[in-house]
């Protein structure tokens, strides 16, 4: 027995709606790459060349990348240092990433500015030093609260436990309406909610004649600080909805007012 389930967010509040498409097929092919071996010559010189916000091990970070890999076996919080947007210098220590040209640092909030200071003196992993300090200005990203299913239609079998997913930044709390779709309006139904445009249309207009709300509930996220958060909340084991059928479910953030 399943269960048809279509999705959407609702139109009256402020998260926004993101779409994630699951690729089904993967074609995988072998490319052979011919390349000379060069050797670093003398005027090569070990180089701060850029730095900017980016995600490393599930943290957004800091980044500066350099010329050369940067000697590991040195105290690079010696070499570092972090300003805020008053000038405060930021606690914390710096990482070399998998690809030790790449140093990190985590430590950060969003919408920020920061200055990066890397001194002279920084080895590289054949042992040249950075001659001269390099300063560099990053302006972390915006991290705006976002709460969306992960798809917008999902065949939910009463015996599998893997959940309805969801994504989540920075929102712990699901406010979810299931509404089952009438069986005389099954095909206008799946006819007419081609789109997210028509759904927020039919939410706002036409619900009540469509379907019938056969459950509200609220559910709480385990999220992590600034990053997007997919979970499965569970909803196989709810009553109202082991009938088979067509359920149209609406999201919102909790606090959000409804217009139907």
């Amino acid at each position: 027995m399943a269960v048809e389930l279509w999705l959407t967010v609702h139109p009256s509040c402020e998260f926004f709606l993101e779409q994630v498409s699951h690729e089904k097929n993967f074609v995988f092919l072998g490319i052979i790459l011919f390349a000379s071996i060069t050797t670093a010559s003398a005027d090569d010189k070990f180089e701060a060349l850029f730095a900017g916000q980016q995600t490393v091990d599930g943290n957004n970070a800091l980044a500066v990348t350099f010329s050369e890999p940067v000697d590991t076996r040195q105290n690079l919080d010696t070499y570092f240092s972090v300003l805020s947007s008053d000038e405060t210098p930021q606690q914390g220590s710096w990482i070399v990433s998998k690809e030790p040209q790449i140093i990190y640092f985590t430590n950060i909030e969003p919408a920020n500015q920061y200055t990066v200071i890397v001194l002279k003196g920084l080895k590289d992993a054949s042992g040249s030093r950075l001659e001269t300090e390099k300063k560099f200005s990053v302006t972390t990203r915006e991290i705006i609260p976002t709460i969306s299913f992960a798809d917008k239609g999902f065949i939910l079998a009463s015996r599998l436990n893997q959940g309805l997913p969801v994504i989540s930044m920075n929102i712990d709390k699901a406010d979810i309406d299931f509404f089952r779709i009438k069986p005389g309006f099954v095909d206008e139904f799946r006819r007419d909610f081609s789109n997210t445009e028509q759904m927020y249309h039919y939410y706002n207009d036409n619900l009540n004649k469509y379907a019938d709300l056969v459950y509200t509930g609220r559910w709480d996220i385990t999220i992590k600080k600034d990053l997007r958060t997919e979970v499965n909340l569970p909803v196989n084991t709810i009553e109202p909805l082991s009938a088979p059928g067509v359920y149209f479910a609406v999201l919102r953030g909790p606090g959000t007012m409804t217009t139907v």
